[in-house]
């Protein structure tokens, strides 16, 4: 449910980053950028979090 909330928001937002924070003693990594509710930059190996999460704004 955080992830389908976190989505809703980034996509309504001017500009949106995603940060991936589950690594352990690692600091959060910028994993997706939107602007204007538009994917505009990702990882290459982004968590399954993020792929089941936003897999339709990663299909291209």
């Amino acid at each position: 449910m955080w992830v389908w909330m976190i989505r809703q928001a980034v996509r309504q937002a001017d500009q949106g980053m995603v940060f991936d924070n589950s690594g352990l003693n690692e600091p959060p990594r910028n994993m997706l950028l939107f602007t204007a509710g538009r994917l505009v930059r990702a990882e290459p190996v982004p968590p399954g979090w993020i792929l089941s999460g936003y897999a339709e704004n990663l299909v291209s």
